[in-house]
This record gives C-alpha cells, structure tokens and sequence, in this order.
C-alpha cells in the first residue's frame, strides 16, 4: 500500500510540475481552436527531455494531413521538420471533432548555442484547411 501511495504522489508531482507555455496562434479560422501548451519543463534545457502538449477543441474531424515544424535561432532558420500529420506526437488519425490533446517529446541538444529561438509549428489537412499554427518562443 505504501508502494501505490508513493506512485500516486509522484505521478502527482510530475503533473504538478507541468507549466503553461506562452504561444501565439499564427492562423484564423483553424480546424483546432488551441486553448494552450503545457510543458514537463520550459524553457527547454539543454539535454534533457521534455514534454510539449497542445489543447484545443477540433471543429470537425481530422482524416489526414501534413505538419511542419520550423526552428529559428536569432532570426534565422536552423532546422525544420516535416510529416505525416497522423505521426505527429501522439496523434491517431481520424482524430474526431472535440476536444484534443497532442504531446511530443523532444531534446534541446548540448550544440545548441545561447540565445534566443522561434519555434512555428503549423499543420493542414489533405484539403488544405489549416489545423493549427502557433508560435512559441524562448531563451537559453
């Protein structure tokens, strides 16, 4: 019993752990109505795993699509990252229309120099409606 109780409170303090990420959206009239980002940690730290989740609502079901991915260090573009919209974090296609979360898991890495970064992040679907788009930024 002490067992159970010792992983309910730390399952109890990893969520309590988890903090709200500004972020703004980039797109009017999207399929998901983003309500928020929540993060294991942010800003990232170098090395060490975090966890970004988005929450909305989705005005109809999702059948497919692509997202896209474009990391900025001090105005410039330094990585981008596109996919299968179905492969993006833990998303299952058809994703129905209600509420919905999206987490991804990812590693600043230790190269990664001091200073300030964009991050847009964006997806559509195969008719070309655009799901999201939302920018978060920060400093390291």
């Amino acid at each position: 019993m002490k067992f159970f109780a010792v992983l309910v409170l730390a399952a109890l303090a990893v969520i309590a752990a988890a903090v709200d990420v500004p972020f703004k959206t980039c797109a009017d009239n999207t399929i998901i109505s983003l309500k928020g980002l929540r993060a294991s940690v942010w800003p990232p730290v170098k090395e060490q795993n975090f966890k970004l989740t988005t929450f909305g609502v989705a005005n109809k079901a999702i059948a497919d699509g692509k997202y896209k991915i474009v990391s900025k260090f001090s105005g410039i573009e330094v990585d981008k990252k596109e996919g299968n919209f179905c492969e993006f974090g833990d998303v299952a296609c058809p994703t129905p229309a209600g509420e919905i979360s999206i987490a991804n898991e990812g590693v600043l890495p230790s190269s990664a120099p001091a200073g300030n970064y964009v991050l847009k992040t964006s997806a559509t679907n195969g008719a070309g409606e655009t799901i999201f788009c939302y920018t978060v930024e920060f400093s390291i």
